[in-house]
């Protein structure tokens, strides 16, 4: 079924005034006899309220909840318009079909288009799916996605926009980017998505995207993950209470400036910020308290993951991490090599402030204070750049390898 607008505009009401004139008030009456036998006519009856499966082919304000929908809610059809959820329900029955699609709203090929809420999209596979190729400039806004599989994936589109969402307990992820360019996901809230779900996903060769200022918390896996995908902007985000706080693995990665803070215990999570594979990526200015296991974490883990070449760790604080706070190499299997480790600060942690495993790293300018062993621990060959500083470490040597004031 194919709906222009959801509620057509009723008669005029040019004859109110008519009533209030004692003068003509026979013809009054009859005027509004006539009326009424208009209002009667199928010419001029409401278009019918939205039923789950219809199509939108233009700007449509939901007035009412949809409930119980068997497969798909609501299907984008057209360019350039608008859905206003208004403050209404698109549900689905909580069962996946298994021969047709089940997406609270669909959107495919199409651009310029505005979903906007208040509204809650829940029970679908995909609460909200954009899918291109031909899907660009499309923005989503003010909603609320909650107990599907996935709450809001992107694929193969560009230039859209996911802006004050909230995504919550989703089976697996909140919010996902799959082979997308330019994409913008800000000021977002996922939280609570699964036992080993995650907040926000960027992968699959995801480029040139922006991830900021959201909120990911209480997710089962981990708060932010970048996975194969290459020149995004990961900044400005609130990331705590996940098993994980954020993992990337990519080149020519920005993750800066991130709040990460008090990952829960779980087997083989509990790193703040892991960086697991990639070359020329920026970590700078992320603050990571907290974290289970290591504060920031670079390594590979080859071949599922590409060897880490020429990665810069410039500029954070990393406070009470349970194992090092900063740790180069000393978890995976593959090559790290070309690490730069810079005016970093890093105290309280239950190892090492810093632990280099990789001789062609260089570490300048760092602070490591009170950590339980040793401040800054390297494996011979490293390259000091100078200007490290050491204090109130367990281990009274303070640092190996580099000089520390």
């Amino acid at each position: 079924m194919r709906i222009d607008v959801e509620n057509a505009r009723g008669p005029s009401r040019w004859a109110a005034g008519w009533a209030l004139r004692p003068s003509i008030i026979g013809t009054a009456i009859v005027a509004l006899t006539l009326i009424s036998g208009m209002m009667a006519t199928p010419a001029m009856a409401s278009v019918p309220p939205l039923a789950c499966g219809d199509t939108i082919v233009a700007d449509t304000t939901l007035r009412a909840d949809l409930l119980g929908c068997e497969g798909s809610g609501l299907v984008i059809g057209a360019d350039g318009i608008s859905l206003n959820l208004n403050g209404h329900v698109v549900a689905g029955n909580g069962v996946q079909p298994p021969d047709r699609a089940d997406d609270g709203i669909y959107l495919a090929g199409h651009h310029g288009v505005r979903i906007n809420g208040p509204g809650v999209v829940r029970g679908f596979t995909d609460g909200i799916n954009v899918v291109g190729p031909g899907a660009y400039d499309n923005q989503i806004t003010g909603t609320t996605t909650e107990r599907n599989v996935v709450g809001m994936v992107a694929r193969n589109d560009h230039d859209d926009a996911l802006w004050r969402n909230t995504a919550s307990h989703n089976d697996r992820v909140g919010i996902i980017l799959i082979a997308v360019s330019h994409d913008r996901v800000e000021a977002n809230t996922t939280s609570d998505d699964g036992s080993d779900g995650s907040g926000i996903v960027v992968t699959d060769g995801s480029r040139d995207t922006v991830i900021r200022g959201n909120v990911a918390s209480g997710n089962g896996f981990v708060g932010i993950a970048v996975g194969e995908s290459d020149r995004n902007i990961v900044s400005e985000n609130n990331v705590f209470e996940n098993a994980g706080g954020m993992i990337v693995i990519g080149s020519y990665n920005r993750v800066s400036n991130n709040l990460i803070t008090d990952e829960l215990a779980c087997e083989g999570c509990g790193t703040g910020l892991s960086f697991e594979g990639g070359t020329g990526n920026q970590l700078t200015g992320n603050v990571v308290t907290g974290a289970l296991a290591n504060g920031i974490l670079v390594d590979s883990f080859e071949p599922e993951t590409p060897p880490a070449v020429n990665n810069v760790i410039r500029g954070n604080f990393v406070r009470a991490a349970t194992v090092d706070g900063i740790a180069v190499h000393t978890d995976g299997p593959g090559r790290v090599t070309g690490t730069v480790v810079r005016n970093n600060l890093v105290a309280l942690s239950g190892d090492d402030g810093i632990d280099v495993r990789s001789p062609t790293t260089t570490i300048t300018r760092n602070g490591a204070f009170r950590n339980h062993d040793l401040g800054i621990a390297a494996v011979p060959g490293v390259t000091d750049g100078g200007g490290n500083t050491a204090a109130g470490n367990g281990n009274p040597a303070q640092c190996l390898n580099v000089i520390c004031r």
